[in-house]
């Protein structure tokens, strides 16, 4: 792995953790003011086009790819489906709540890449992992019940599709894309990904009245530019320079940004039974990602 100023890796691991963590926040805002999957596609069209001017600036090597059909496999389990739900659900629950509910995506990661591959073993530690953050998540949706009832559960189900899809489409691009440079691995899936979910927006919410508005139109630059195309860009390059390990404590710092900001910010409830459901999901990550 090539070397780098420590200094210039902890800004890089600093502004990422800070971009991550507000995402979920801004999410929340645009769909006040925009319909879901508008509001996801025009996020990834954006941040694919931008994606598209620097692949080209940069000229880069095409390499060995894949066929269309893959890739567009891979823009529905990276961007179509999780953003989808994601978008939809952050209409019903708080965004400190989706962050928490969303970090159970390392777990699954896990367990899809330890039980697809020949020679991994499920280990007892995974298994005590999986407990710890399925006792969060139920938790969590205890939670919401006694708060909102059924559109809040039904929200908080779909966080959790959205990670696991998201880990899927992370195992894909592990055993397939690997080779490539990152630019050209999120190109594809964001533009295709923004362009279905702008045609599902027209399919299904062309009657849906929304107007344009300062905070909501910010919202939405903020996450294509930076939630998008840039802070993706960086994590690919931190995984270019430090171990996948050293990078996992971004998982652990961006729920709590999250929960702070949409506290902060939108004036979101901070009970303790998402407090105790945060820590539970990020101790079952912790006991998940120890080997043996």
């Amino acid at each position: 792995m090539p070397r780098y100023p420590q200094a210039r890796i902890l800004l890089a691991l600093t502004v990422i953790c800070l971009i991550w963590g507000s995402t979920w926040l801004a999410i929340r805002i645009n769909v006040q003011v925009m319909p879901p999957l508008r509001a996801a596609g025009l996020r990834f069209i954006v941040a694919g086009l931008l994606l598209a001017v620097v692949a080209g600036r940069r000229r880069l090597p095409a390499g060995e790819r894949p066929g269309t059909i893959y890739w567009l496999g891979l823009a529905m389990a990276m961007v179509t489906l999780p953003y989808a739900c994601v978008y939809w659900g952050e209409q019903h629950i708080s965004s400190g709540l989706t962050a928490v509910l969303f970090a159970t995506y390392p777990l699954f990661v896990t367990l899809l890449a330890q039980s697809g591959q020949a020679g991994e073993r499920i280990t007892r530690s995974l298994l005590g992992g999986l407990a710890f953050g399925l006792a969060g998540v139920a938790l969590l949706f205890w939670d919401q019940m006694g708060m909102n009832g059924t559109q809040s559960l039904t929200g908080s189900l779909l966080i959790l599709v959205s990670a696991f899809s998201s880990a899927v489409a992370t195992v894909m691009v592990k055993r397939r894309l690997a080779h490539l440079d990152p630019f050209l691995i999120n190109l594809r899936p964001m533009l295709y990904g923004g362009l279905i979910l702008m045609a599902m927006s027209l399919a299904t919410e062309g009657e849906v009245p929304w107007t344009w508005s300062m905070r909501g139109t910010a919202a939405l630059l903020y996450l294509a530019i930076f939630g998008s195309a840039v802070a993706f860009s960086i994590y690919f390059w931190l995984m270019r320079t430090l171990p996948i390990s050293r990078l996992s404590f971004i998982v652990y710092v961006t729920p709590v940004l999250a929960l702070l900001l949409g506290s902060l910010v939108e004036h979101e409830p901070m009970t303790w039974n998402l407090i105790l459901g945060a820590l539970l999901v990020l101790s079952g990550i912790t006991m998940a990602r120890r080997t043996g």
